[in-house]
């Protein structure tokens, strides 16, 4: 019982894996036939939603003890808007921003989330 449960739990999973992957791939290519006919895709909006999705979407998996919390949901919008503040603010600063800048800050800023969403919520990560 307990690993058909889990076979379940996986093929939900990749399922929702899944759909979130078309989703963005259908949002880049939707944005691509909305230019006009000889321009090229400014490609820092595409790493910023990139960025964000893979930033948030590993700190809404860690704490998914606390998805029943309301003081998580709000520290983590909270911390979406900071995010993209900052993000909007430093890559419209800096000209090109290379994606592998992307690397480093996104280490420090899970390093921040880690540290301040068990502070403010009283939550900790799941393994």
């Amino acid at each position: 019982m307990r690993l058909a449960m889990k076979i379940s739990k996986r093929i939900r999973d990749l399922v929702i894996e899944v759909v979130a992957a078309t989703v963005v791939v259908a949002g880049i290519v939707a944005y691509g036939f909305s230019l006009p006919p000889g321009t090229t895709i400014d490609g820092r909006p595409v790493a910023l939603v990139g960025n964000t999705l893979v930033v948030f979407g590993f700190v809404i998996y860690w704490f998914r003890g606390a998805w029943k919390k309301l003081a998580f949901w709000a520290i983590t919008l909270a911390l979406l808007a900071c995010h993209c503040i900052v993000y909007v603010f430093v890559v419209s600063r800096i000209q090109p921003f290379p994606t592998l800048y992307f690397v480093p800050l996104d280490m420090v800023e899970l390093a921040l989330i880690l540290m301040l969403t068990p502070r403010l919520t009283g939550v900790r990560p799941r393994n």
